[in-house]
């Protein structure tokens, strides 16, 4: 899962806040996040949202994207070259300092990467960075990166999941240490982790774009929307991912903003396509068929969310291609005869008139993995059971704290899940999720034509050309249906009148962290 949305479980926990007030920037104060559990900060290796949005605050990358994903940035490179289609030359700053005052340099670069590459890492980004041939240290303040292959994505890449860490420290002690205690450049130095309570983080005195006005971040330990609401109610917290059942009653108080954002992530039913009967594409179609998805969204979401046909979503309008969608929303239709007819012809029938389908003596019965304390993925949960059901697939729901989903999904251990994925902001960061070799393809997904697809596409510096490649992923991804695509929905974040200093940040970019700044008293 990528640090900044991607991730497929928090891109848009953070996102905008309320502009300054007259009266100026204060330094000082803490800002206190409702959060789930992190459960690793080392950033080449953490695999969930809730550890990302901690680590984004300690770690940096060579470049960030504007506010907005307009255009490429720098951060720690200053500037960059591109002499030839393979080559990418970065000029680094030579102010950094890591947060036990030791410099930054064009070694940490070059160790991040190859830790990153080297199997026996098992970095999560390893598939990301795959085209990544050689990096080369020209001089104490100058990298230089050799692809395998040209890569439109490559910029991209780095500013969305090439954090940095530091050579000396973590060789000096092990990797496994910095999970738990991490030290980046960032704006934030980590200070304390109380497991099952919270997560501090202090103002890096040293920082090179300056020191926050913060003094402190606190990312406290609260699963459940509804108790994150009534902290941020009682003065407790000062933002949290906020609820649409929320959004009216939110709004008229005078102590609390609603910010709705644009949203990259889909709700999603995902099969376990190591078992058998899902690998017959049938199945899977009946799935989609005996569900009503815009149902589902108008009752969960209260209006706001919306179906989509295409696993890439109209916010990429220059890879979005609105005949897949349109085709595919027709195909899928909710529709429980059909539904019944497809399972019919997989073989699945209602032999006993128990009102369960069974082929070969076995009924069709699945359990649901869900995660704990979402209250939309847990209203989907119920309405999915229910409407499955009248197709004859009997659903046993079971809810998890997110650490169990996760330790479970990538195990295997599951028949069905439900959860949240974010889609990233370039096309190229679905090879996570459905690359036959992508680091998150968690059900086992192996489809030549899309890994064909996916590579051509972060592969061909054409526009043209590679748009026609993600149109063609589109509609090899809708017709073999590796999972269900239910909705997307705007993004709500609730944040205490107190903060100031932030502009929107699209998505999650939350760079500027550092210039908020909180009324105190």
């Amino acid at each position: 899962m990528n640090l900044r949305g991607a991730v497929l479980l928090a891109v848009g926990l953070f996102a905008a806040f309320v502009v300054g007030s007259a009266e100026g920037p204060q330094y000082g104060g803490t800002f206190r996040i409702a959060a789930d559990e992190a459960s690793n900060l080392n950033p080449i290796l953490l695999t969930d949202g809730p550890s990302a949005i901690v680590a984004d605050r300690i770690y940096e990358t060579l470049v960030v994207y504007e506010p907005g994903l307009k255009r490429i940035l720098p951060n720690l490179a200053v500037s960059w070259d591109n002499p030839d289609d393979r080559t990418w030359v970065f000029k680094l700053r030579d102010d950094v300092r890591w947060h036990d005052s030791t410099k930054f340099t064009a070694e940490d670069v070059k160790y991040t990467f190859e830790l990153v590459l080297d199997p026996d890492t098992h970095a999560a980004r390893r598939q990301n960075f795959s085209l990544i041939e050689s990096v080369e240290v020209i001089d104490p303040y100058t990298v230089k990166f050799v692809l395998s292959r040209t890569s439109p994505f490559f910029l991209d890449d780095l500013a969305l999941l090439g954090y940095i860490i530091c050579k000396d420290y973590t060789e000096r002690v092990g990797l496994e240490v910095t999970i738990r205690q991490p030290m980046g450049t960032g704006p934030f130095k980590f200070a304390e982790w109380v497991p099952g309570e919270y997560i501090r983080l202090v103002a890096n005195e040293n920082y090179w774009g300056g020191r926050p006005y913060l003094d402190e971040v606190i990312y406290k330990v609260i699963p459940e929307s509804a108790v994150q609401l009534a902290a941020l109610e009682a003065g407790e917290v000062d933002y949290i991912g906020g609820t649409m059942a929320a959004v009216e009653m939110v709004k008229a108080n005078p102590y609390l903003r609603v910010i709705e954002l644009p949203s990259v992530i889909w709700n999603h039913i995902g099969f376990n396509l190591k078992q058998e009967r899902f690998q017959d594409v049938r199945v899977r179609r009946a799935f989609y068929n005996a569900l009503d998805r815009q149902g589902i969204a108008d009752a969960v979401f209260y209006g706001y969310g919306y179906v989509g046909n295409s696993p890439i979503p109209k916010s990429h309008a220059m890879y979005f291609d609105p005949a897949v969608a349109e085709k595919y929303a027709v195909e899928y239709a909710h529709d429980p005869e059909k539904a019944k007819a497809l399972l019919a012809e997989a073989g699945w029938a209602d032999t006993d008139g128990d009102g369960i389908v069974d082929k070969d003596g076995e009924p069709f019965e699945v359990t649901l993995l869900g995660v704990s304390g979402g209250v939309e993925l847990e209203q989907i949960a119920v309405i999915a059971k229910d409407q499955l059901a009248e197709v004859g697939i009997k659903v046993n729901i079971q809810n998890v704290e997110i650490g169990t989903w996760l330790d479970r999904v990538f195990a295997g251990e599951f028949d069905t899940c439900l959860i949240q994925f974010g889609v990233g902001f370039t096309p190229a960061l679905q090879e996570q999720y459905f690359h036959s070799g992508g680091p998150f393809n968690i059900w086992g997904y192996s489809n030549p034509l899309i890994d064909q697809l996916l590579d051509e596409g972060k592969s061909t510096m054409d526009e043209a050309k590679r748009k026609e490649i993600y149109s063609r992923y589109q509609e090899e991804f809708m017709r073999d249906a590796p999972v269900v695509l239910i909705c997307t929905w705007p993004r709500f974040i609730f944040l205490s009148r107190r903060v100031h200093g932030m502009s929107d940040l699209d998505l999650g970019q939350l760079e500027l962290l550092h210039k908020v700044w909180v009324e105190e008293g």
